[in-house]
């Protein structure tokens, strides 16, 4: 049976602390990216809803209204 010293239990600890530091840090840092909001955009037009991905929702060119329409409907409805 392996006998720990203060001193290399210490660094053990260390080192793990040190790598659940890295798991956390990269996870926040991905969980951000992917929260990141792409800017709206700029043209008047009909884009995917975020709130239900079965729709579209129709930008003015300012801001979004709140005409929807299913995905699958034609151009002119």
């Amino acid at each position: 049976m392996t006998l720990y010293t203060l001193e290399t239990l210490m660094a053990d600890f260390a080192f793990l602390a040190l790598m659940v530091g890295v798991v956390v840090g990269i996870f926040f840092l991905v969980k951000a990216k992917a929260k990141a909001a792409a800017p709206p955009p700029q043209v008047p037009d009909w884009y995917p809803d975020p709130a239900d991905a079965a729709l579209l929702r129709y930008f003015d060119g300012q801001r979004w209204t709140e005409a929807t329409r299913p995905r699958d409907a034609p151009p002119n409805s």
